[in-house]
């Protein structure tokens, strides 16, 4: 094996060529062409293998984050595949264009969180989201959320906020009946997701959670730095302190 790097840098732009060569039969050759801005604002790479002669996974991987106040993105990334001749090494599948996988995760804030009252309901997007291609020549999307979803913000008077947020969770643990869901057939499938309403002033604070996939709800109340939270599922009931209460109808 041989491995080479080339790299030059111009203020904040980057610009890198590596490669690695295998001399021993049925070795694999790759190469990587790539750029990148402001050490992780931007990178953007070109790979491509040869294998005895053929062109093999030519790709262009691209990540992206912000961090701006108003858009904190940790990453967007995207991977693209370009077709490949065929030959008898040459999978059916990866003769194709195709997206391989589109990641997301952070926050993206679509209107302003209000300061006045008379101030607009605010909007943001935050979360992971992300959509990997199943092997084979399915053409279907794998979809995993982690805390995904929107949050409304208000603001009342006395500098009362309230946040109102739904979130989304893929593939689903716990619960009944946990799932998976797959791109694009979509068709009827219900999505369980979890609302959460909180209710913040100077001293006290109110948190609400209802749950549909565990079938539970919970609430708190913090005030002067002491919390106490309740919670009511299909089994129990359990109080501040850990108290437990079968429910009423509960195993």
């Amino acid at each position: 094996m041989l491995d080479g790097l080339a790299q030059l840098t111009l203020s904040l732009h980057t610009f890198v060529f590596a490669q690695t060569i295998g001399f021993s039969p049925g070795s694999e050759t790759r190469f990587r062409l790539g750029y990148q801005y402001s050490a992780d604002l931007l990178q953007a790479d070109l790979l491509w293998n040869y294998r005895e002669g053929l062109l093999r996974n030519p790709r262009l991987t691209v990540r992206a984050a912000v961090r701006e106040p108003e858009v904190f993105i940790n990453e967007v990334s995207a991977e693209f595949h370009f077709p490949e001749s065929e030959n008898p090494l040459t999978l059916e599948d990866d003769t194709q264009a195709f997206l391989r996988f589109l990641r997301f995760s952070g926050e993206l804030e679509i209107f302003p969180a209000p300061l006045r009252p008379e101030d607009p309901p605010g909007l943001s997007l935050q979360g992971f989201v992300a959509l990997e291609r199943l092997s084979g020549n399915s053409g279907r999307f794998r979809v995993t959320l982690r805390e995904f979803g929107p949050t409304i913000s208000f603001m009342g008077r006395e500098k009362t906020r309230l946040f109102y947020r739904i979130v989304w969770n893929a593939p689903e643990s716990g619960g009944t009946n946990p799932r998976e869901f797959f791109l694009p057939n979509l068709e009827g499938t219900i999505l369980r997701p979890r609302f959460d309403l909180i209710i913040d002033r100077c001293c006290w604070a109110f948190r609400a959670s209802l749950d549909t996939l565990k079938q539970e709800f919970r609430f708190s109340f913090a005030l002067g730095g002491e919390a106490a939270e309740f919670l009511f599922n299909q089994n129990n009931i359990i109080l501040p302190g850990g108290i437990k209460l079968p429910s009423p109808g509960g195993r």
